[in-house]
């Protein structure tokens, strides 16, 4: 009888851990999309150079620049079995950033793991500090 109750105790406080587990999610709509306007000087060759050099310069967190062109660059994270795809868009001088790709992160549709749009937006804040010392 007491070996069931113990066994009753442990199956009711795993389930308990699996449900506080999953409060590691976040909506990504609840993170204001950021955009950045480049100087007018920059061209968008400038842009993508520049938002390939954060990139680049956070390779030791994990990043790296996957593709790039005038209109976007493509960022990968990986992180342990966890990956995370950032892509900057380029419309003019207008820069904005969005999560494209993941795996191991739980999304599902707006929702996915807090850890994603804290690296996320680790990454964004070099890249617009970038862009906004960029001549």
């Amino acid at each position: 009888m007491k070996l069931n109750k113990a066994i009753l105790t442990m199956v009711c406080g795993l389930s308990i851990l699996t449900l506080v587990g999953c409060s590691h999610a976040v909506r990504i709509s609840a993170y204001p999309q950021k955009q950045m306007i480049a100087r007018g000087n920059l061209t968008a060759s400038d842009i993508e150079q520049n938002i390939r050099a954060a990139v680049e310069r956070n390779t030791r967190a994990g990043w790296y620049v996957e593709k790039s062109d005038q209109n976007k660059v493509t960022a990968g994270f990986t992180h342990g079995r966890h990956y995370l795809q950032v892509t900057y868009f380029i419309n003019g001088s207008q820069v904005y950033s969005q999560i494209t790709d993941s795996r191991n992160l739980n999304q599902r549709g707006d929702v996915i793991h807090k850890n994603a749009m804290a690296w996320k937006l680790r990454l964004d804040k070099y890249v617009y500090v970038q862009l906004a010392k960029a001549r």
